[in-house]
């Protein structure tokens, strides 16, 4: 039986937004080609009609997830700066959130799989790095910085302390002290860039 290409396209879509929370939830060593289709309510087979392996799916998943991440983030920057608000102060408010700590599976793929992904083939690597600079692109302009080198390394730098920020914050026990963890941290990394 032939399926139209709107079939195979949302099926596509299926298998790569399962893999993506999965991934993220996870990480992509425990998330088998079985589980992703089982999760997308396709069956196994149809997984080689869209990826030749698991690591074709992982390399879509992870920079889907880091694009959906970035586009999150750039529409908190876009209302900030229509409201008159720094830009910066909502990156910092909707990353460092109660949400996204407790909610892997639907956020940032930095913190949810970038320790995993240093360990994995080099196009899993490739993709993850291409979403960074992707996403370096998008919100340097909002940072400081005399040139566009240092706007650059601001985005890095930001998005490395945030990313340990959760990260670490996510080795608590409880939802109380995770929580506690992201907003002391977050307290005292808006103090240092100025914004309180």
């Amino acid at each position: 039986m032939r399926y139209t290409a709107e079939h195979k396209d949302k099926s596509y879509g299926k298998i790569v937004l399962s893999a993506s929370r999965l991934m993220r939830a996870r990480g992509i060593a425990d998330v088998s080609i079985a589980k992703v289709m089982t999760d997308a309510g396709l069956t196994q087979g149809a997984f080689y009609a869209h990826f030749e392996s698991k690591n074709d799916l992982a390399t879509t998943a992870i920079g889907t997830a880091l694009n959906e991440s970035r586009n999150n983030a750039a529409e908190q920057v876009r209302k900030a700066r229509a409201e008159g608000r720094s830009a910066v102060r909502a990156i910092i408010d909707f990353y460092l959130s109660e949400k996204h700590l407790e909610s892997p599976w639907r956020g940032c793929g930095l913190s949810a799989v970038s320790q995993e992904v240093s360990r994995e083939p080099s196009p899993i690597r490739d993709a993850m790095h291409a979403r960074l600079q992707d996403l370096v692109a998008t919100f340097s302009p909002d940072m400081a910085g005399e040139t566009q080198a240092e706007r650059n390394a601001a985005v890095e730098l930001l998005y490395s302390t945030m990313v340990g920020i959760i990260t670490l914050a996510r080795l608590s026990n409880t939802p109380a002290e995770r929580l506690a963890y992201v907003e002391r941290s977050k307290q005292l990394l808006l103090r240092m860039m100025g914004l309180t």
